[in-house]
C-alpha cells in the first residue's frame, strides 16, 4: 500500500482547483503517474476516514484525489442522520457512503453495508477494516424483490460501480450471487 506524498499531492490538487487553464489535463496526467507507480494508495476523506483506492477506478480516484465522492449526495446524507440512527447502503460499493454514514451515526448508530459483487465486497472490507468501525455490518448478497439468485455483470476495472444485473448493458457476466428481499 502506498501513500501519497502529501505536500505534492496537495500543491497539484491545489492547482487542479485554481488554474482556469489545463486543470484537467494536470489532473489526467497526475492520475498516469500514479497508475504507472502502481497502486493501491491510501488517503484520507473530507470527514477523516482512511480509503485504500486504485487511481485506475473512477470512484476512487475521484475520492483519491478530492477526498470526497459525489458531493451533492454526501451532504444530503449529513442532513439526513444523526447519532443514534440506523442505515442501510444498498450497493456499498468500495464502502465510501458506508465510512460516512458510520461515522455520522456514531458508536450507538448502525450501517448495514450491502454489496453483491465478491470483487468489490472484497474492497469494501478492506475500507472497513482500515477504519475499525464496529457499527457496521457487511453483507454480501444482492437486493432483489424476492429470495434467489441473479446474474451480476462486472463493471470494469476502470468504473466498478457500473457493475448491474442487467444482461443488456454488454459486461461480461461477473458471477451468480444470492438475492434476498430488503
Amino acid at each position: 500500500m502506498r501513500q501519497v506524498p502529501e505536500r505534492l499531492h496537495e500543491s497539484i490538487i491545489w492547482c487542479v482547483d485554481h488554474v482556469p487553464v489545463g486543470n484537467l489535463l494536470l489532473l489526467r496526467m497526475y492520475n498516469v503517474i500514479l497508475r504507472i507507480l502502481g497502486g493501491p494508495y491510501r488517503c484520507r476523506t473530507y470527514f477523516g476516514a482512511e480509503m485504500i483506492c486504485e487511481p485506475k477506478d473512477l470512484i476512487q480516484h475521484l475520492i483519491l484525489h478530492f477526498g470526497v465522492w459525489e458531493p451533492s449526495i454526501s451532504r444530503a446524507i449529513e442532513q439526513s442522520l444523526t447519532p443514534g440512527d440506523v442505515c442501510a447502503d444498498i450497493g456499498a460499493n468500495v464502502g465510501y457512503e458506508t465510512l460516512l454514514a458510520a461515522h455520522l451515526v456514531g458508536p450507538h448508530g448502525g450501517v448495514v453495508a450491502v454489496e453483491a459483487s465478491p470483487s468489490t465486497y472484497s474492497l469494501l472490507r478492506r475500507n472497513l477494516d482500515a477504519n475499525g468501525y464496529s457499527n457496521v455490518r457487511p453483507v454480501q448478497v444482492a437486493v432483489s424483490d424476492s429470495a434467489g439468485t441473479v446474474n451480476l455483470y462486472g463493471g470494469t476495472d476502470g468504473n466498478r460501480g457500473r457493475t448491474t444485473t442487467l444482461p443488456t448493458r454488454e459486461l461480461p457476466l461477473e458471477c451468480s450471487v444470492q438475492a434476498l428481499p430488503l
